[in-house]
């Protein structure tokens, strides 16, 4: 017959200890640290795609409203500069067709502030380029004589 003595002292089996918890968040701010610049590429480039997206929309709208009403069109960039530009805006006969104003999140360098479709929809200049660019990532819209939006 076996008997236990009362004064036996029982240590606790579940739970996680301190240095557990601290070898985790060791391992999670590595992985942080390696995982933070590639994130801001990702938001970098990312900006960059979704403003040139916006500007061959505003491209295509102004084109398309050049040959819809058989008038002169023209897309105008607000403030185009190496570190910032504050959108564009498409007019027509003097009035405002479209406007879109700029999150300041991408950066403009452009050949010509504007851009000026005759009615049918084909540019009155022989070239028209602007190029977005944030960190290192740049992509430039180009519209040449035929009037479509090329992005290089």
């Amino acid at each position: 017959m076996t008997t236990q003595s009362p004064c036996r002292v029982r240590l606790p089996t579940g739970g996680i200890g301190l240095l557990e918890v601290l070898v985790v968040l060791g391992i999670v701010g590595i992985l942080a640290a390696i995982a933070t610049p590639g994130f801001k590429d990702a938001a970098d480039r990312n900006a960059v795609e979704a403003e040139v997206s916006l500007l061959v929309g505003a491209v295509q709208s102004a084109r398309a409203h050049a040959i819809r009403t058989r008038t002169t069109t023209t897309l105008t960039l607000a403030a185009c500069s190496a570190t910032s530009w504050a959108g564009w805006s498409v007019n027509s006969g003097g009035t405002a067709v479209e406007t879109y104003q700029h999150t300041g999140r991408v950066a403009c360098n452009s050949a010509g502030s504007t851009l000026t479709l005759a009615h049918s929809g084909l540019p009155t200049a022989a070239a028209w380029q602007v190029t977005l660019s944030r960190g290192v990532h740049q992509r430039t819209v180009r519209v040449e004589a035929d009037g479509i939006p090329r992005v290089s």
